[in-house]
């Protein structure tokens, strides 16, 4: 993850600086921050919802083309193709695209690394949090 680093270090420094801005105690910022993503991220995963929505309707249809192909006795190449082809006839159906679909997670899940890993730079580098600690964490570093 070498080459992440400037990512985490300008993430870190953001953060301290957010921080140092505020003047909040570091615990209930770190929280704050938590929610803070969640919420910037809140209208990806409302559309999400949506599109889950749509794509349930014709789940029990995907499911049994997924038994009929795997059990079929067709070439490999033949089941690939009629599997893509279910799969592009499905998001018509639906009038979804499993791009649209997954996009939240493409973007959440590197947001949250950055997140934690960023916060727990921020833990190990920061002389403020040095014996600091809440509820059964006894120290933040």
């Amino acid at each position: 993850m070498a080459f992440a680093t400037p990512v985490f270090a300008a993430t870190a420094s953001a953060i301290i600086s957010a921080q140092g801005f505020t003047g909040i105690p570091w615990f209930t910022f770190i929280v704050l921050c938590g929610w803070g993503v969640r919420l910037a991220l809140a209208p990806l995963m409302i559309r999400q919802m949506v599109l889950i929505n749509k794509m349930s309707h014709a789940s029990p249809s995907i499911r049994l083309a997924a038994k009929l192909f795997k059990h079929s006795k067709l070439a490999l190449p033949s089941r690939v193709y009629n599997s893509l082809r279910a799969m592009i006839d499905f998001a018509q159906q639906t009038k979804t695209s499993l791009m649209k679909f997954y996009f939240y997670n493409i973007i959440q899940i590197p947001v949250f690394i950055v997140m934690v890993l960023s916060i727990r730079k921020v833990c190990y580098e920061n002389s403020d949090l040095a014996g600091a600690g809440f509820g059964w964490f006894v120290n933040l570093n």
